[in-house]
């Protein structure tokens, strides 16, 4: 899905360009949270972000770290150069 994401933004880019990056974002936000889970998150961030869904599971989700704070999270503990990458 998120191949056809990415199509479909190229696709609307000479046309539609806020729109492509309406689409964009929320792939960027993606990769970014993957590789902060893969590297920085710490055992009680990736409880919340793999918990079934559920209304309480929900509430906890939104106290999991935003895109700046998940590439400053890489910075400190990520591989080498991720966080300049993802920025």
């Amino acid at each position: 899905m998120s191949l056809d994401h990415g199509a479909a933004a190229r696709d609307v880019l000479v046309s539609f360009p806020a729109s492509a990056i309406t689409l964009v974002r929320p792939q960027y936000e993606s990769l970014v949270r993957a590789v902060w889970a893969a590297h920085a998150a710490s055992k009680g961030e990736l409880s919340r972000l793999l918990a079934p869904l559920s209304l309480d599971s929900q509430q906890a989700a939104k106290k999991l770290p935003g895109v700046p704070q998940m590439l400053e999270a890489l910075e400190r503990a990520g591989p080498p150069g991720a966080s300049a990458l993802l920025a």
